[in-house]
């Protein structure tokens, strides 16, 4: 008996909750759809940005469809300096490489669409003074192959054989910058992983900040990497301004070391100190806001500094140091 007044319970309770579910007609005005533009500019590239339409948020297809139809022209100080080329999916490049100090600007027209504009100042490279690496621990595992061999009586046996070790190594870096106290500035601290194989690949990763080592780091350091409240490792020069100032981080690494000399590929960690624009800034920063999963917080509002449309322009420059590991 009491199975059966189990049985009943989640019956009706099935029902109850299949009653509840009902499509909700939406009566509002659909948004038309703007232009969106993303470019950052840096005196190292060439300039580029993509464009692609803005979608309402109730239609069914999440994709970002790329503009293969529009005009993206450049203003060097308010002069034209020549209209970008359409490569693939929306994606615009030009020819020219910005220099330091000028004001880019992209004006982007599409049929039946309104205009659209975005600018940006090119900033001066930041001074990055040193980096230093330590080594805090490292250790080893072998990796073994089988081999077949013939014993001496005649039988069949195998053997271990040593090809390779991994090595997990974690290091320890310091950074030391220095900054420029008669302006407000923003930096961005970005580090690659290349490895370059014997027969020339060469393989990109980023490497996850795994820690901020400094003891005082939630009191007197701006980077605050210990946590993912900062993931594109950002900030202010609010607390160093016109100060040198040490960024001090950790990285974990494992790599294989081959006893064959000829099959080890050549480890680098590319370190670039950014000085990016206010509006770079607050982009990454609303971004990762938004970003974070928490079903309690509210809406965070992407920075946008599009005039007319959505989406960022920004500029960076960078200083680099190349570390072989």
């Amino acid at each position: 008996m009491k199975s059966i007044k189990i049985y009943l319970s989640l019956i009706i309770s099935l029902v109850l909750f299949a009653s509840c579910d009902k499509d909700v007609e939406f009566k509002g005005e659909m948004t038309k759809s703007v232009l969106v533009v993303n470019s950052f500019v840096s005196p190292d590239s060439v300039v580029s940005a993509n464009v692609s339409e803005s979608k309402f948020f109730l239609e069914e297809e999440n994709t970002i469809t790329g503009v293969e139809n529009a005009t993206v022209s450049v203003y060097v100080n308010d002069v034209f300096k020549e209209k970008m080329i359409h490569t693939d999916k929306g994606n615009y490049k030009g020819t020219y490489i910005p220099s330091i100090g000028e004001i880019i600007k992209l004006v982007v027209t599409v049929p039946n669409q309104t205009d659209v504009s975005c600018q940006d100042k090119v900033l001066t490279r930041p001074e990055m003074i040193s980096v230093d690496t330590t080594v805090t621990s490292a250790h080893n595992y072998y990796n073994y192959t089988i081999k077949d061999i013939v014993n001496k009586d005649g039988s069949k046996g195998y053997v271990y054989d040593t090809i390779s070790k991994q090595v997990y190594t974690d290091y320890e870096f310091k950074i030391k910058m220095k900054d420029n106290g008669s302006e407000k500035n923003y930096y961005r601290l970005t580090v690659l992983r290349k490895y370059t194989y014997t027969d020339g690949t060469v393989y990109y990763g980023d490497p996850q900040i795994s820690e901020n080592i400094d003891p005082q780091a939630y009191s007197s350091d701006p980077l605050q990497t210990e946590d993912d409240s900062n993931p594109f490792c950002i900030f202010g020069d609010d607390i160093i301004n016109g100060k040198e100032y040490t960024m001090k981080f950790k990285l974990s690494e494992s790599t294989t070391v081959y006893y064959d000399q000829s099959l080890n590929g050549k480890t680098e960690m590319i370190i670039a100190l950014q000085q990016i624009s206010k509006d770079y800034y607050l982009y990454l920063r609303t971004r990762a806001v938004a970003n974070k999963d928490d079903v309690f917080s509210e809406p965070v509002q992407i920075h946008c500094n599009v005039k007319n449309g959505l989406g960022v322009f920004g500029s960076y420059s960078s200083s680099v140091r190349i570390m072989r590991l």
